[in-house]
């Protein structure tokens, strides 16, 4: 699995503008707790996951976590849940999730 890079944030920016999650994802991101880095990035995943679920932009999440594991997208969406929940916590565990968050909420005004 790779560090998050630049185009994670434009892939995360197109996701939440397709999902429509903007309104939801904003207060999360900005009431952070540095203390639980970690669990801001879970609440901030399985918020876009919520709005996610029948649109368009899940084939994009799959994408974007795919790359980030350094896997191919299918395999990401015939992850067991328990490994794909060990994937978000190693995701969330390796990077900066607030100063990403934060950085996606600069972007997306």
């Amino acid at each position: 699995m790779r560090k998050l890079a630049t185009k994670d944030l434009f892939a995360a920016m197109r996701i939440i503008k397709i999902s429509g999650v903007k309104n939801e994802l904003m207060p999360i991101i900005k009431a952070a707790d540095s203390e639980d880095v970690e669990g801001t990035g879970i609440i901030g995943v399985l918020t876009v996951f919520e709005a996610l679920s029948g649109t368009a932009a899940e084939k994009e999440l799959y994408k974007c976590l795919a790359d980030i594991a350094e896997t191919d997208e299918n395999a990401i969406a015939e992850m067991q849940i328990a490994d794909f929940l060990d994937l978000l916590k190693n995701i969330a565990a390796e990077n900066d999730m607030q100063s990403f968050f934060a950085d996606v909420q600069r972007l997306n005004g």
